[in-house]
């Protein structure tokens, strides 16, 4: 626990430098793998998130780091990269990019799907609430990995997180 606990806070730090740095190109994005699990996952893609620019979704590589995380059947329904780029104009899911902080709540985990809380502070102080699912693929290139299959419409929260 110890250990999962020291490189969950290494990904973390690894990837706060692409915060800092906002001009990553596609060759440093972080790409899937069965060595993640479905908290390192939710740390990337929120990471990700974070680090998009609200002025820059059309081109932004933190929306780029979340649709490699995408699950395949989600994917399916959004569409390739660019259409999926646009969901981030929506009002339910725009207010992710760019946000302030995150936290996550574990809802509930077996060996195929997990589900989080999330919530997020956006730019103008309000916080909302996600459900993330993630499920595991089952087969294919990317058979084993752990990948986002839907997030919810927000819900309005009371307070800061």
């Amino acid at each position: 626990m110890r250990a999962r606990r020291f490189y969950i806070s290494c990904l973390y730090a690894v990837f706060g430098m692409f915060l800092m740095v906002r001009g990553l190109q596609a060759a440093d994005l972080i790409q899937p793998s069965a060595e993640f699990s479905p908290e390192d996952v939710i740390a990337i893609q929120l990471l990700g998130l974070q680090a998009s620019d609200t002025n820059d979704i059309q081109d932004g590589r933190g929306i780029e780091q979340v649709w490699l995380f995408a699950h395949p059947d989600n994917k399916a329904m959004t569409g390739p990269l660019p259409r999926f780029r646009g969901l981030f104009d929506n009002p339910a899911y725009g207010p992710l990019v760019n946000h302030v902080a995150h936290a996550v709540e574990v809802i509930d985990i077996d060996t195929r799907q997990a589900r989080f809380l999330v919530k997020i502070q956006t730019q103008d102080g309000q916080s909302l609430g996600y459900l993330w699912q993630l499920s595991r693929v089952q087969s294919g290139a990317e058979a084993g990995y752990w990948m986002t299959v839907s997030v919810s419409s927000p819900r309005i929260l009371g307070g800061a997180l």
